[in-house]
């Protein structure tokens, strides 16, 4: 029987630790957006330990596990990755963890921090296309306001984007497009708005007649 690869191994590890959890966003399991973090960092070309730590990059975040069974699994570098890509705990304010991660990107060789981008890209891209279903309601399921959204994601590029690659120029097409459906969206509602403003004045005229 062929063995399994550190990255097949990863995989299981993640869907275990993440059963019964779901996406905030949209309600879907939450193991889909490890999965496409995993694929997309296989896509653009890393080693296998860093497609690993993709599929791991929530699991100190999002599940009550230590690391003990993964560094004995996996190995130290995995347990590395995974920890580079963690937030501090969730009691820190909502900034000062962003600021972390913000000063973790810019402080790290770029290939280390490799799953930062990808987790990132998936979340903005994920977001893009929530909205474009939602509307600007998708973002009431956030701790934070979509001007420091925006703020957060473009901050990370910023630490990163003396980076000529293909993962840092997908993080910025990314941003710009998440930028522009937020636009989008705000106009529509402000027209669907205006449309709902000028229908009750023609039917309290009716009425008043």
């Amino acid at each position: 029987m062929e063995r399994m690869n550190i990255k097949e191994k990863a995989k299981i590890f993640a869907t275990e630790a993440h059963e019964g959890q779901i996406r905030k966003s949209n309600g879907k399991p939450m193991i889909y957006h490890p999965i496409a973090v995993a694929e997309m960092l296989e896509d653009f070309g890393y080693d296998d330990e860093i497609v690993a730590a993709g599929y791991l990059h929530d699991y100190i975040e999002d599940t009550k596990r230590g690391t003990e069974s993964m560094r004995r699994i996996l190995g130290d570098r995995i347990v590395y990755l995974v920890k580079l890509a963690t937030e501090p705990n969730k009691s820190i304010a909502w900034e000062k963890r962003k600021i972390s991660t913000i000063m973790t990107a810019r402080d790290n060789p770029i290939n280390d921090v490799a799953v930062i981008l990808a987790d990132k890209i998936h979340n903005i891209e994920d977001t893009t296309n929530e909205l474009k279903i939602q509307g600007l309601a998708v973002f009431n399921c956030f701790n934070a306001s979509i001007e420091q959204i925006l703020w957060y994601y473009e901050s990370v590029y910023k630490s990163v984007s003396q980076h000529d690659i293909p993962i840092v120029k997908r993080l910025e097409e990314a941003i710009i497009n998440l930028k522009e459906e937020i636009e989008y969206q705000t106009e529509l509602e402000k027209r669907l708005d205006g449309d709902v403003v000028t229908l009750k004045k023609k039917r309290n005229s009716l009425l008043s007649e």
